[in-house]
């Protein structure tokens, strides 16, 4: 192929429009290389055709989407999806037309506020380390923030998915007493924080017990204080089992007298 039919074919192809051929009578006479300006052949004319065609294949065709640290979205998905807001959606509904219209719509949103929070620090903080900016360590203490507050998120959900209408009226409240997720991008805090575990093990021990306590948490918001007592002992005496071999008392003893 001759190489002045390269360049019109290239030039035809680019997908900046601006830069392609300003018309199709442009193109024609590019490639008809005749001093006579006759009309262009029929292989010219259908070249030229498909050329248009492509270059519109190619300016209708979306950009490239970049999914660099773009899995934030699925693992909100997991816990805050379709199917956990149909099935509150209906326990609200259940539980009356006022639960439904008046007190679910906001809470919702509140739930949309909090997981698109994350959403977008989960991906701050990615693209924070890939650009360099943040070393290992402190990487590992921004993601185990953000799994703790996954896990308050996901609590959350939990208890108004079983909410009866005290629960369901102090639905803003459980949202809204949810550990900040800015807190996440504080890398002078987290940096001050006690270095986590090397060991695997002691460090999924240590990540259960928080998402524990932030279902604590939720019990309590929730009105929920004898559930909330409960499981706060049965966490205190599962970490002290672990650390020191031996559970704490459960209750303080009176001195003997």
């Amino acid at each position: 192929m001759p190489a002045w039919l390269l360049a019109v074919i290239a030039r035809g192809l680019r997908p900046e429009p601006e830069v392609r051929w300003p018309s199709m009578e442009d193109l024609l006479r590019a490639l008809d290389r005749s001093r006579s300006r006759v009309r262009p052949t029929l292989a010219a004319a259908t070249l030229a055709a498909l050329l248009a065609g492509a270059g519109g294949y190619l300016a209708a065709k979306p950009a490239p989407v970049d999914e660099t640290c773009n899995g934030s979205g699925q693992e909100i998905a997991a816990i805050w999806g379709a199917g956990e807001r149909e099935e509150i959606d209906r326990r609200f509904a259940g539980l009356g037309p006022y639960h439904s219209t008046e007190l679910w719509p906001p809470i919702a949103a509140a739930l949309d506020g909090y997981a698109g929070g994350w959403m977008t620090a989960h991906k701050d903080a990615c693209l924070a380390h890939r650009r360099g900016e943040n070393l290992e360590a402190l990487l590992d203490q921004r993601m185990v923030c953000l799994a703790q507050r996954k896990a308050g998120l996901r609590e959350a959900i939990a208890v108004l998915r079983a909410a009866d209408g005290e629960v369901a009226a102090r639905g803003l409240e459980i949202i809204r007493g949810l550990q900040p997720v800015d807190d996440c991008g504080d890398l002078r805090a987290l940096a001050s924080e006690a270095p986590l575990p090397e060991d695997p093990a002691l460090r999924a021990a240590l990540a259960d017990q928080r998402a524990r306590l932030e279902r604590v948490g939720a019990l309590d918001r929730a009105g929920r204080e004898v559930a909330a007592i409960e499981l706060a002992e049965e966490v205190l005496t599962a970490a002290q089992t672990r650390i020191r071999g031996r559970p704490w008392p459960r209750r303080c003893s009176p001195a003997p007298g």
